[in-house]
């Protein structure tokens, strides 16, 4: 099941867990437009300068991967982060 939440405008969404074979959860924040993927292989990547559109998009694609590889995978700068950081 996909719960999206609505968060009032700049703030924090809390991590959303996905159903994906590749995409293990997602994080937003619409103020700072960042977007966080963990991957199931245990890999988070931190987006830098993305759109709520494109967060919007990802969370409604019936393909979570097809959707990142298509329109956020270079596209955006990123840097990977530690697997064990708290994402919460």
């Amino acid at each position: 099941m996909l719960v999206i939440c609505v968060a009032p405008k700049g703030a924090s969404v809390d991590k959303e867990s996905v159903e994906s074979s590749m995409v293990a959860w997602v994080k937003y924040a619409p103020s700072s437009r960042v977007l966080v993927i963990g991957f199931v292989r245990g890999t988070v990547y931190e987006f830098f300068g993305v759109p709520a559109a494109a967060h919007r998009a990802l969370m409604s694609a019936a393909s979570k991967g097809r959707q990142f590889n298509r329109f956020i995978k270079g596209r955006y700068a990123y840097e990977r982060r530690a697997a064990g950081a708290s994402w919460n």
